[in-house]
């Protein structure tokens, strides 16, 4: 698994122009381990709110004695937990991941943005697979869990690749608007 935070270190350094040459091996591959323990936990927790939800609800108002308002309460609620969670997430990947030079934190940012409400419908989808057609098993045996699994998983890197890529794009774009106003500046200062 951490070879696949890797693999998306290295997009991630194409997609924003860099090279990784400041971090050793080393550092790399820790960085990586520590990010997939951390990814993975926020997956699973996640995956947890997007799939079983709604049980988790009832469950914890029938523990705590609560009425059927938390439930709905916590059915309205468990959205923008999930998507916070994973604005935290996608911001630490795009903040660790690329080894940049001059790189500032950002809570949120469009390709963060895109990535989240992109891996939610994602996450959608494979509920929604897995709610309608969960026969396949029956016909594929469990391979076709991990199938479905390696799809969402490709799909959620695609989606955090193409956020990368839109913050890659506005940054450059903000660097050159940057630069021409100086040089504008520098040709009214002269005249």
């Amino acid at each position: 698994a951490s070879s696949g935070v890797t693999a998306i270190m290295d997009a991630l350094n194409v997609v924003f122009g860099v090279k990784e040459d400041r971090r050793p091996f080393w550092r790399v591959r820790l960085t990586a381990i520590v990010l997939t323990t951390g990814l993975a936990g926020f997956v699973i927790m996640s995956l947890a709110l997007v799939l079983y939800g709604p049980t988790i609800g009832r469950w914890i108002a029938d523990l705590m004695g609560f009425d059927v308002v938390f439930t709905w309460i916590w059915n309205v609620l468990q959205w923008p937990v999930i998507a916070t969670l994973m604005l935290i997430v996608v911001a630490a990947i795009y903040h660790i991941c690329p080894d940049r030079r001059h790189k500032r934190w950002r809570w949120v940012t469009p390709g963060s943005v895109f990535a989240v409400l992109m891996w939610l419908l994602v996450s959608l989808g494979f509920k929604a697979y897995v709610d309608n057609f969960g026969d396949y098993n029956k016909v594929y045996g469990s391979i076709a869990g991990v199938i479905v699994l390696m799809l969402w998983f490709y799909w959620s890197g695609m989606v955090l690749l193409l956020g990368g890529e839109i913050n890659a794009e506005i940054e450059k774009a903000a660097a050159e608007g940057k630069a021409a106003a100086g040089e504008a500046r520098r040709t009214k200062q002269a005249a």
